[in-house]
């Protein structure tokens, strides 16, 4: 077996261990990458700007409040909070995979609002927040493989 060490700060790593740092570079970007889009998604859900019908909403309470609600390819609005509490991420093995959607008991109809269906138009929240973060995907990677290796 061929061992060449390459300093790292004060210390020393095996050119053998470069998998092992590769993997958990890769891991840390992709709950990097987890955060920011499920923070995206947040944002958008509850202050981004809804253009479709106003709906006057009476609470349990008989309170009386407006509701403006999604239009078509928007980010769906918050309504009872829901589905929105059901996004999350979640990183699985050595950082091989990653996935971002309603993980957490889900509505039955978060299916219908992200993709649509004959009557409904899709509103993307997940589509959306990704569109907003993909660019990110490779400045997370290359800051936690610098941080790694460097």
């Amino acid at each position: 077996m061929i061992s060449i060490d390459v300093k790292k700060g004060k210390g020393v790593r095996r050119l053998e261990d470069v998998g092992k740092y590769t993997r958990h570079a890769i891991r840390k970007t992709w709950f990097d990458l987890g955060k920011n889009l499920k923070s995206s998604a947040i944002k958008e859900i509850i202050s981004g700007t809804k253009t479709g019908r106003v709906y006057v909403i009476r609470g349990p309470s008989g309170k009386v409040r407006r509701h403006v609600s999604s239009a078509p390819g928007e980010t769906h609005a918050d309504m009872s909070g829901d589905l929105r509490l059901s996004l999350d991420y979640k990183v699985s093995g050595g950082g091989e995979k990653m996935v971002f959607g309603y993980l957490n008991d889900p509505p039955i109809y978060a299916r219908v609002i992200e993709k649509g269906s004959d009557k409904i138009k899709a509103r993307p929240t997940l589509k959306n927040a990704w569109k907003d973060q993909s660019h990110q995907v490779e400045r997370h990677f290359m800051v936690e493989m610098t941080r790694v290796f460097d």
